[in-house]
């Protein structure tokens, strides 16, 4: 009885590592080598819900994708605080996605928060409308349910971005 119990309490363990494990991002990193975006700045929405959602693209085929809590239509506000929202995101792996343009598309692949176990990996799907307008229409989870969305970003000229090395995407 003693070896079954401990039999029990090692296969609970392996299944626990096993489940804590990160899913993979659902698109692979590609250097981005076009010109469909500017990629001199940043991407934004408009605030909503007190927040004002941000996107850094790299030709590296990196993202940055973080929420800032300014709710303002002064985005020098936003400039602003840039440098300070990435020291405190920067060793955050919800932060960093890749990207993907094809012609008029775009797609970029993340990790989302998790209930215990491994961070589960998410995409979002849209279309480009000019270099500086790209509007995400659907999102899709690594379990293939979709959400439709209609979220439109817009280009804003910032310098000096912030540094697209990190430690979840080599």
């Amino acid at each position: 009885m003693n070896s079954i119990i401990k039999y029990l309490i090692l296969l609970t363990l392996i299944l626990l590592v096993y489940s804590c494990k990160d899913e993979n991002l659902m698109i692979e990193k590609t250097p981005y080598t076009g010109n469909e975006l500017r990629i001199d700045g940043y991407y934004y929405n408009s605030p909503e819900y007190n927040k004002t959602h941000v996107l850094f693209f790299y030709r590296n085929g990196v993202m940055i994708d973080f929420i800032s809590y300014f709710s303002t239509t002064d985005l020098t506000i936003v400039d602003e605080g840039i440098a300070e929202m990435y020291e405190q995101w920067k060793d955050n792996k919800l932060v960093w996605s890749v990207f993907l343009i094809d012609c008029k598309s775009i797609q970029y692949s993340g990790w989302s928060t998790s209930v215990g176990g491994g961070r589960p990996s998410g995409k979002c799907v849209g279309t480009i409308i000019s270099d500086t307008t790209f509007c995400i229409t659907k999102s899709v989870n690594s379990d293939g349910r979709e959400f439709k969305k209609n979220d439109t970003y817009h280009f804003r000229q910032f310098a000096p971005k912030p540094d697209s090395t990190n430690k979840f995407i080599k």
